[in-house]
């Protein structure tokens, strides 16, 4: 691999070759440190920006992130982009960890997540459930307050308030299948790498109180007695032996 340093210019990049039989020639700035251009025997060359993590020193390996290729990039706007990178890593912070938690958040929001044909509903057709549709309208419905929200950071208080507001106008099945469904999808983010822990992870239906029983009771009207279940019986059966 043949290393050059030298001040980048767009000429010394368009006259640059590789030789036969070498793999890549590598070709570094000397205005940005850890700038360059990675030529390959193809033709492509692909602007780079080269750098260590801060704080590990010589023991780490340099990584190597892709700037874009020249000349769909100008030597310009690359240079300039190598220049934020190395003041990002001059804080501490890491390009490339960087770069893929931004492709990570780009495509974890609920609404990319759970649009038709998107990934959780292709998820849930190749494991066969026949509940797929009632599954993401419940989703969908329920949390659509959240739909640009990164799945990383939808918390316990956002999916239990809105389970609780529909227990509030009487949907108490629709909120408990709201809370199903939710658990369901929050443990396939965490499986597909898009989040980190299941906010509803131990959380458990509040047991219902006295008076949420009797009033329960009331709305579905009183169950009848044994005795009661006898008078009903002769009744019926008084009516039948007259007819």
């Amino acid at each position: 691999m043949a290393n050059n340093r030298a001040p980048l210019t767009k000429t010394k990049i368009e006259k640059a070759e590789v030789p036969p039989g070498t793999r890549q020639v590598m070709l570094w700035d000397t205005v940005v440190s850890g700038f360059g251009v990675r030529c390959l025997p193809g033709g492509s060359k692909t602007f780079v920006f080269r750098y260590r993590p801060a704080g590990g020193g010589r023991s780490v390996n340099p990584r190597l992130l892709k700037l874009g290729a020249f000349p769909s990039i100008s030597l310009d706007d690359a240079r300039a982009a190598a220049r934020i990178h190395a003041g990002n890593v001059a804080k501490g912070l890491d390009p490339a960890q960087q770069r893929a938690e931004e492709r990570r958040r780009d495509r974890a929001t609920l609404g990319k997540l759970l649009a038709e044909g998107g990934p959780y509903e292709l998820h849930l057709k190749e494991r066969g459930l026949v509940n797929v549709k009632p599954a993401l309208s419940w989703l969908r419905r329920g949390l659509k307050a959240h739909m640009a929200t990164d799945v990383a950071v939808l918390s316990r208080n956002d999916i239990v308030t809105a389970i609780g507001e529909l227990a509030k106008i009487g949907k108490r099945g629709a909120a408990g299948d709201l809370r199903k469904f939710s658990r369901t999808f929050c443990d396939w983010t965490v499986e597909q790498g898009l989040a980190k822990f299941n906010p509803l992870a131990g959380l458990r239906t509040p047991s219902r109180t006295r008076h949420q029983r009797l009033r329960d009771a009331e709305d579905k009207g009183k169950a009848l007695s044994d005795a009661e279940l006898v008078a009903v019986w002769r009744a019926a059966q008084a009516i039948v032996d007259r007819s």
